[in-house]
């Protein structure tokens, strides 16, 4: 099921070395929920439920934060086999800390936090 996205995977530090045979297993076991984004929709929003390390396969978009007075501020520029959110799972935080807005349409995987650190 998940070796069509091995292409984006593959390049990824996190899965380096690793063949697609095994890649697919083990994403058999970590079973990330799927999600598909449309242009100018809010992946993520700042203060809401973290929900797992996010890999954007195809796609762009862009984290950003809001400052004291109110502006946006972007932080990153997201493109396939980028991650975001591996700060929140680390901390043990349950809030995203920034949001995650899509420049256009794609796919992100979302590897649950407790199965990647034990928690």
């Amino acid at each position: 099921m998940y070796q069509k996205w091995f292409s984006v995977l593959s390049k990824m530090d996190l899965f380096q070395g690793i063949d697609a045979t095994e890649l697919n297993g083990m994403l058999q076991c970590l079973k990330p929920r799927v999600y598909e984004f449309k242009k100018d929709e809010y992946i993520a929003i700042a203060g809401e439920t973290f929900e797992g390390v996010g890999i954007l396969l195809n796609g762009s978009a862009v984290i950003v934060k809001e400052n004291a007075a109110g502006h946006r501020v972007m932080m990153e520029i997201l493109h396939p086999g980028d991650m975001f959110g591996e700060m929140a799972a680390f901390s043990g935080n349950d809030k995203w800390p920034a949001s995650v807005h899509a420049q256009e349409p794609g796919t992100i995987i979302y590897l649950p936090p407790g199965k990647i650190t034990n928690g």
